[in-house]
């Protein structure tokens, strides 16, 4: 078996579905009031769930299947796991507060293991009408 990559435009389709979540998992939006404060309007950092908890029990939208794509939490983690479904990899999402002006952080690591074929992940940030996108293919 050869591994391929496939074409940039494919990718990036199925990509950005099936991994709309885990940057928006990693988000902590402040307002400026609220940052002056030290406080946060949204965090997920996953350390507070139990491990093999489901994103939906934790306010998460997923509009995935087995077939397609599973979201986990271990060891105060998120863990994807893809399956072989072009274009239709599915994606989570949840949605955070609205602040008018404020500090938008995140911390992501892509950690892909056991992966022999030429799929990818990616994470994706979209805000209003900006959309950010990071990916990189399992080899």
């Amino acid at each position: 078996m050869t591994d391929r990559i496939p074409d940039a435009g494919r990718a990036a389709g199925s990509h950005r579905l099936r991994a709309l979540l885990v940057l928006g998992s990693l988000l902590a939006l402040t307002a400026p009031r609220a940052w002056a404060a030290g406080q946060a309007l949204f965090e997920e950092n996953f350390d507070r769930c139990k491990d093999g908890a489901a994103l939906s029990e934790l306010g998460w939208r997923v509009v995935s299947s087995e077939p397609q794509s599973t979201y986990t939490v271990r060891s105060g983690r998120l863990h994807v796991r893809c399956q072989r479904a072009p274009y239709h990899g599915g994606f989570a999402e949840v949605a955070v507060p609205v602040c008018r002006r404020g500090v938008l952080e995140f911390d992501a690591n892509v950690a892909i293991e056991g992966a022999g074929n030429a799929d990818g992940i990616g994470l994706t940030l979209d805000l209003y009408n900006i959309s950010t996108f990071w990916h990189d293919y399992c080899r």
